[in-house]
């Protein structure tokens, strides 16, 4: 009976991450796919290469999220494989598309971005117990078809108005037409938004908790169990341990949020800033002396030129995580605020 229900629970709190990995997959083959409609060559660099790494990263993120692979380390031949037949597709099937280089090299770029923040991510020895409450308060969040719409809802909104501002004052500005520059600002305002909808959500999920008293392995309400003088005790639907620190410790705070984030990202920038000067400049640097004026490596380096950067700052707020969680992990044992001072 227990194993049942923390199957059970375990397929229910999946379910919306699949769904979500079947329609970013969706999204992404429709739209690597659909027939070009400009002919005789662009004139101003795409944005297409943008959209690769970012779509090629979401997808490792969703595909690991969503435990549909045993292994995890069968991930990284995969994302190589998609990325290879996403490309190998496009010049096979009549859809007035071809084979790109750069399409591909930033959409690998983004599998690696992706694996990264993966890795990142990752559960690790110790740190289980310490993060349950705040990985319980997601999967609940995350159960929630509002919460999803919220979300999606906040971090377009930004977009479409961060982007289109941007666009329409560097066409009034300039008058060019190319959309990179404020793509790239409309994703970032869109990740923001999207991240503090999901933090509100969070923080009003761990409110509740501490009323609700949920088990974490089945889901089930324990607010009537009887614990022991340690505050330690057993669910009686699934038998997991509980602990009633798990329930009081509110690792949400505002403050103690900007604290660990400034934290994480001032480490994480003292060996990501030369690596993001490495990727973003010295890549393009390799590809622009590679060949003549006017030859494919220069063409390679111009289209690419904003996506090595990109990979590189994504790179960074990779490692910042992986100094946040470790912090987190840290101070969550000890039943301290996260970012308190030490």
């Amino acid at each position: 009976m227990s194993v049942g229900l923390r199957d059970a629970w375990r397929r229910r709190v999946l379910r919306p991450w699949r769904l979500a990995c079947l329609a970013w997959l969706g999204l992404l083959v429709v739209g690597t796919h659909w027939p070009r409609l400009l002919k005789g060559g662009d004139y101003h660099v795409s944005p297409d290469k943008l959209l690769h790494l970012f779509a090629f990263a979401g997808l490792a993120v969703l595909l690991w999220r969503s435990e549909w692979l045993r292994r995890a380390w069968l991930l990284a031949p995969l994302m190589v494989a998609l990325v290879l037949l996403d490309e190998l597709t496009q010049a096979w099937l009549p859809l007035d598309r071809t084979f790109s280089w750069a399409d591909m090299i930033a959409g690998g770029l983004g599998a690696i971005v992706g694996l990264a923040a993966v890795d990142a991510l990752q559960p690790r020895a110790g740190e289980d117990a310490a993060l349950a409450p705040l990985q319980h308060s997601m999967d609940r969040v995350t159960l929630r078809p509002g919460a999803w719409a919220g979300m999606i809802g906040s971090g377009l909104g930004a977009l479409l108005l961060v982007g289109g501002l941007a666009w329409l004052g560097k066409f009034w500005i300039t008058g060019s037409l190319s959309t990179n520059g404020p793509l790239l600002g409309g994703i970032v305002a869109g990740s923001l938004a999207g991240g503090r909808s999901l933090g509100l959500l969070l923080a009003r999920e761990h409110r509740r908790m501490a009323e609700t008293h949920p088990c974490f392995a089945c889901g089930a309400t324990c607010a009537g169990e009887r614990l022991n003088d340690r505050g330690e005790g057993a669910c009686s639907g699934c038998g997991a341990g509980l602990r009633a620190s798990w329930w009081r410790h509110d690792p949400l705070s505002r403050g103690a949020w900007a604290r660990l984030g400034s934290k994480a990202l001032g480490r994480a920038s003292l060996l990501g800033v030369p690596v993001a000067v490495l990727m973003g400049w010295g890549g393009t640097t390799l590809l622009d002396r590679l060949g003549p004026t006017g030859g494919p490596w220069r063409i390679l380096a111009r289209q690419l030129e904003l996506t090595l950067v990109v990979a590189a700052v994504g790179s960074i707020l990779v490692l910042g995580v992986h100094v946040a969680r470790r912090d987190l992990a840290r101070r969550a044992a000890a039943n301290v605020a996260p970012g308190a001072a030490d």
